[in-house]
Parts: structure tokens; sequence; C-alpha cells
């Protein structure tokens, strides 16, 4: 999930005081860190400069992993508490990737005539996290942006970032998806009802570590101690759910129904609808480049389109058939390949029994 904040204070002390003990040793480096920044040594609330012109300062951009994904923290091996970090800070690189490529805007009227110019975001810090207010495993990023354009002494355009949201949402997930797999060797899937799974983690986990409270609890450092010890906790008060298996299909599936039904209402589709629908319908995820090599193969007249944010196409020609990839045949659970040769033997036998 990520969710943009604007902010018009450049004191950023709840993030840089907080050294995100909770999950040292399975983290590379500290919990702060930088993206395409020349330096380590400037401080973090000098990243947040607006332009000349308004107020807002820049944006945090909390990019938080599903809870299947933060419950290995608590659940997994060693290997895999550090796999699952690396997959997240991996779909978190993804995901500035794509909004600094496709939702860097800045937004420029001459006699009434106004025009979106591709920019590109400044310097850009991080503080990668593990744990909630309630103590429960919650791997998330704060990401701060700078409102000012790294070209222009212009804010970037507000409402542009905004919605590239949704789809930087699903690039996020779709990318941790198959980093997970990479990375810890278990399947990370996608229902068509938009429930994101892990292998090996059931429903009852999940509600262990819901992370809802009606109470805000004040903030706490957590030391790594600490935290494991609070999950060893609630980990007695844990009951066994059934475990839902991953779908028998390709890791390079896409699901044709959710890539279809996403589309659904849309009477101009931009590319990053159909970023959203691509991401979210492939199954097992994606990776970026695979994502963009998808689409400009299949969608030529939106290829390149970054610095024309208003072309569109029909809904019609977004859902064609020929646009979804199908990578191989499509496997079937054992018990339904079993079905289909009693079925195909039956067929047969009416066949010779009529040719008689």
């Amino acid at each position: 999930m990520i969710r943009i904040l604007p902010r018009r204070s450049n004191d950023v002390s709840y993030l840089t005081d907080d050294p995100a003990r909770e999950i040292e040793g399975v983290r590379d480096g500290e919990a702060m860190w930088w993206w395409r920044a020349e330096g380590d040594a400037r401080r973090a609330d000098d990243i947040l400069r607006g332009s000349s012109r308004g107020t807002l300062l820049g944006y945090d951009v909390i990019v938080a992993a599903p809870r299947p994904a933060s419950c290995l923290l608590a659940v997994g091996t060693p290997e895999e508490q550090r796999g699952v970090v690396r997959a997240h800070r991996l779909a978190v690189d993804a995901t500035l990737t794509y909004l600094d490529t496709y939702a860097a805007r800045v937004r420029r009227t001459i006699l009434g005539d106004t025009e979106l110019l591709p920019t590109s975001v400044g310097d850009v810090a991080g503080f990668t996290h593990g744990i909630n207010r309630l103590g429960d495993p919650h791997l998330h990023d704060h990401v701060l942006l700078a409102a000012r354009a790294r070209d222009y002494d212009r804010s970037l355009d507000a409402r542009t970032l905004y919605d590239h949201v949704a789809a930087a949402d699903s690039v996020y997930r779709g990318v941790l998806r198959a980093s997970i797999r990479t990375e810890t060797g278990r399947r990370s899937w996608r229902s068509f009802n938009g429930i994101e799974y892990v292998e090996g983690v059931d429903e009852g986990l999940r509600a262990l570590w819901s992370g809802h409270n009606a109470d805000r609890d004040p903030k706490k450092m957590w030391t790594r101690a600490e935290a494991h010890g609070q999950w060893q906790r609630d980990l007695e008060r844990y009951e066994e759910a059934p475990q839902l298996l991953p779908p028998v299909r390709s890791d390079d599936h896409l699901h044709e129904h959710a890539f279809r039904s996403a589309l659904d209402g849309h009477g101009r589709v931009y590319r990053h609808d159909l970023v959203r629908a691509w991401m979210d319908a492939a199954t097992f995820g994606s990776t970026l480049p695979d994502l963009e090599a998808s689409l400009d193969h299949h969608y030529p007249e939106l290829r390149g389109s970054r610095p024309r944010d208003h072309e569109w196409i029909s809904l019609a020609r977004a859902r064609s058939i020929r646009a979804v990839e199908r990578t191989g045949p499509r496997a079937l659970r054992p018990d339904l390949q079993r079905s289909r040769e009693v079925l195909a033997r039956s067929r047969d036998d009416t066949v010779r029994e009529r040719s008689w």
C-alpha cells in the first residue's frame, strides 16, 4: 500500500531519530538510505525544499508491504527475513523509478494554454522500518520526496503525482511478489479478488498481526530483542489455520479476467491504467523492465508516451484478447487433470459404441 502525505515542515526528526533497531541484522546498512543522491553528509531535512511560489516543501511517501510479507520478519528463517527486506527495497526502488519516469511533471500555463513538462524528482531519502506502534511486524518505508522539481524552480504537479499513485502501488506489489520468490524461495501471489498471499503464511498469522487498533499508541523505539520477544509472545496465542496453496500456474502467468475487469468503466485508457491492470493481473508478479517491455510490445501506440500524457486508447483496444500475453500452456491442478482424462476416456468409449 502506498500513501502520499504532503509536508509543509522540514522537521523530520521523527524519522532521523529512529534507528529502526527492530530489524538490525536482517537489513543491509542503516535504516536511512539515499536514492540517487551524491553523498550522505547532507541532512535529510535539506531534501524537503519547495519552490519559490508555494509553501509545500515535499511529500512523505509511505510504502508498506502486505501483511503476509511482513509476517516473514517474525516467522521466517534469518535468511528469509533478510530476503524479504531486500525484496521490499527492490520493490521500493522500482516504484521510485516509475514515479520519476511517468509522474514527475511541472505544469506551465502560457496565455491560457497549459502543458505538462517532463522533469525528474530531486534527491530522495528513505527510512526502512519493520514494526508499527502496536509492536506488530510491519515492513514499510518512509520516503521523503522534494516538492521542487530537479530541472525547474517549480513544484511537481500534484495532480499528476496523485494520478499515478494507484499504478505505483501496483508496481510495488507486483515487483515485491516477484522479488520475494527470488530472494526467499517462497512463492507470493495475488488472487483474483486482490488479496496478497505468501506461501507458508496462513490466515491465522494475518489475524494475529492485523495491524488494526482504535487507539493511536505513542511511538516507541524498539530494539531487536524487544521486537523478537514481543513476536514470540504473540505466537503463543497463534491458532493455525488451513494454508492456501499457490495456484498451479507458470511464474509469468497473467490472469486474463483480472486484467480485463480492472479496466471496466474506463472511457479512455491511459498508460498508467494499463500499468495498474497488468501488474495486478500478474499472478506471481513481474519486474519493472518486463512490464515496460510487455506494454511497449502490445501497445506500441503508447510507447514512449512519457512526455505525451494526454495519449490514450479505447477500452476495446485495451481489453483486446490479443493484448493479453500468455507464455506457455496453463497447467491444471492434479484433480482437474484427472477429471479431464476421465472425461476424455468416456468420450472415446462413446465414439466407439456409436461406430458399432
